[in-house]
């Protein structure tokens, strides 16, 4: 069965678009987060996007396609049948529309327009398969710390100074150094963070992780986030293979907020006790005994050092009882902003909202309004907090300054820069004092949940939400775009195939290999169209290489179509017309183009007609002669 080619390759086309926008829609629904081909796709821009281009003109072929098809099988609809008559101009312009070339004539404008729309799919299909660099959110959990009766013996216990507690030291590996007893395995880092807890101007403070994870805390963290950079996220397989922007959970822990003021009636002293002899009584170490009692309960104290003098000595009282925290300063004259400031600390169950930005290596800690779980009943947690604080003063005494005050003293003074004062006044001196033992307090809560994690692998998950980079295809609006553009050249495809009853040709092939793009064709098609009474023209099959209609002439412009022999164009019109052959009128044409009138009024006779001997110039010659 003989099935017209330019049929087929519509079907095809059909098929193609149609495929081809359905492989689109999924592949533009897909997110690909596997690193390797994000960093191939940031590495690679200008091969992508000339593969791109290569691509979308391939892809928009099968559309252009169906469009110009479409014009054709219409236009042979015009042509054969001699009840559509067509002009040659008209004929013109399709031919233009069919070969994508525009007529510069401002009356066919329109060919323009035509051209730029037939760029419109090649376009389209570029947007809809450019890669893009995206981002996408993915659920995931979180391993937060987790305090339970299986593991209290360690993170329960309370250690004081110059007690045997070896159990609770913990251990140093790469990641840092893990232990229960912050106050005295981190009591570097904890004072740096004390003399810094206060920013010098409005900005808000960082505050590094006391490990080796490298990542920061942008303000306040409240013991929360004490696992980040040191567990892995769950979730997707895949999310282990690809690049984390940022993730959040929730997690539960203490908001704990510190007041201060000066208390002239304080009741906490110094009591000096021995002096040491040194060689001419330089440098005589004095011991000191530091006590006292604070509003909410007496403070059992500890010995300290100083010089001959109290004026360089510092100790910070701590005391739980009666539902209270408070602390108290004692201070020598050289620390006389800190001494008699009492603070009272509160400590309140609330969930968190922590942000790790993993590109900038921080993380930041937000209280939230839903119903925390309170991590420790018993209040353990948050009594071994508030105590290291005042051991970490007992535990940096020396003869001759306090470390701790001096911490204190630095942030103080950075209170005052960020309030334009070049000397502090008593409400810096409580704010600074407020602040460093805030962040003390956090640090002291984040130490214990690390340890937990590092040292007991004792954890919880959390729900939370991982972003990562993505690479997509596409865009949903092109894809979109095009998809509507697809399906209506495909309706229009097959709104014109059922008007045009193309399906039965496909069983019996009607004469559709007319190509009125060439020459001959397209002027044998119009005067068959435009209803010529000649035989040889009604007959033709509109094929191209037809050799009867190829011999005819045009003889009024001195030229052969096809083959035979060519009339010359000085001779006379009406000499060179056979009577009954060349002069019929045009009443049976269309009333259309002039051009057609006047090309079509000079009739050729068929092979069959007998033309007289005096004019052999027009007989069909062969070949040979």
């Amino acid at each position: 069965m003989l099935i017209p080619w330019k049929i087929v390759s519509l079907i095809l086309s059909v098929i193609v678009s149609l495929a081809s926008i359905i492989a689109t829609i999924c592949l533009s629904n897909r997110t690909f987060i596997d690193d390797g081909l994000v960093r191939w796709v940031e590495d690679n821009r200008v091969y992508i996007q000339i593969g791109v281009q290569i691509t979308a003109t391939t892809a928009a072929i099968s559309q252009t396609h169906i469009a110009k098809s479409l014009v054709r099988f219409i236009t042979l609809d015009q042509l054969l049948p001699p009840s559509k008559p067509i002009t040659l101009d008209n004929l013109r312009v399709r031919r233009a529309i069919v070969e994508g070339i525009p007529v510069f004539e401002w009356r066919n404008w329109f060919t323009l327009i035509w051209l730029l729309l037939l760029q419109i799919p090649a376009a389209l299909w570029a947007g809809s398969l450019t890669p893009k660099i995206t981002t996408s959110d993915y659920s995931t959990q979180v391993q937060i710390p987790s305090f339970g009766p299986s593991s209290s013996e360690l993170w329960g216990s309370l250690c004081a100074p110059a007690v045997p507690c070896d159990q609770l030291l913990g251990e140093t590996v790469d990641l840092g150094t893990f232990s229960y007893l912050a106050w005295k395995t981190r009591t570097g880092l904890l004072l740096n963070a004390a003399g810094q807890a206060s920013s010098r101007n409005e900005s808000i403070p960082r505050y590094p992780k006391l490990d080796n994870t490298g990542f920061a805390y942008q303000g306040r963290l409240y013991g929360v986030g004490s696992s980040v950079g040191l567990v892995g996220l769950d979730g997707p397989e895949d999310i282990a293979e690809a690049r984390i922007l940022h993730y959040t959970f929730l997690e539960d822990g203490y908001r704990s907020k510190v007041s201060c003021q000066y208390n002239a009636s304080s009741r906490l002293n110094f009591k000096k006790l021995d002096v040491l002899p040194t060689p001419g009584g330089i440098y005589a170490p004095t011991g000191f005994w530091a006590s006292g009692s604070l509003p909410n309960g007496k403070w059992a104290g500890f010995p300290t050092w100083g010089v001959l003098v109290s004026d360089f000595v510092t100790a910070l009282a701590a005391v739980n009882g009666q539902s209270r925290y408070m602390y108290g300063f004692v201070a020598g004259e050289s620390y006389d902003r800190l001494n008699q400031v009492q603070c009272e600390a509160t400590f309140t169950p609330t969930r968190f909202k922590v942000t790790v930005d993993v590109a900038k290596k921080t993380i930041t800690v937000s209280h939230t309004e839903e119903v925390p779980h309170d991590i420790d009943p018993t209040g353990s947690l948050i009594n071994i907090a508030f105590l290291s604080v005042s051991y970490l003063s007992q535990t940096l005494t020396t003869l001759y300054t306090s470390i701790l005050g001096d911490s204190f003293l630095r942030n103080i003074d950075n209170v005052s820069a960020r309030n334009g004062r070049l000397g502090s006044n008593p409400v810096d001196a409580l704010r600074g004092v407020e602040e460093g033992l805030e962040l003390l307090l956090d640090h002291f809560l984040e130490s214990h949940g690390a340890a937990q994690v590092m040292l007991q692998n004792e954890t919880t998950r959390a729900d939370g939400t991982v972003t990562v980079v993505a690479v997509k295809v596409g865009n949903l609006v092109v894809v979109s775009v095009l998809a509507g553009v697809t399906g209506l050249v495909v309706l229009a495809a097959f709104e014109e195939c059922v008007r045009l009853k193309l399906w039965k040709q496909i069983v019996r092939p009607p004469p559709v290999d007319l190509d009125f793009l060439e020459y001959k064709s397209a002027i044998v098609g119009a005067a068959k169209g435009s209803g010529s009474g000649f035989r040889e023209v009604q007959d033709w099959d509109g094929k191209s290489d037809d050799q009867v209609v190829g011999g005819l002439y045009n003889s009024r412009f001195g030229q052969q179509v096809g083959s035979h022999g060519v009339a010359a164009p000085s001779q006379n019109r009406s000499s060179l017309s056979p009577p009954n052959s060349l002069t019929r009128p045009v009443k049976d044409m269309s009333a259309g183009d002039e051009t057609v009138k006047q090309g079509l009024q000079h009739h050729i006779p068929g092979p069959a007609r007998k033309t007289p001997a005096v004019e052999p110039n027009l007989l069909p010659q062969s070949n040979g002669n």
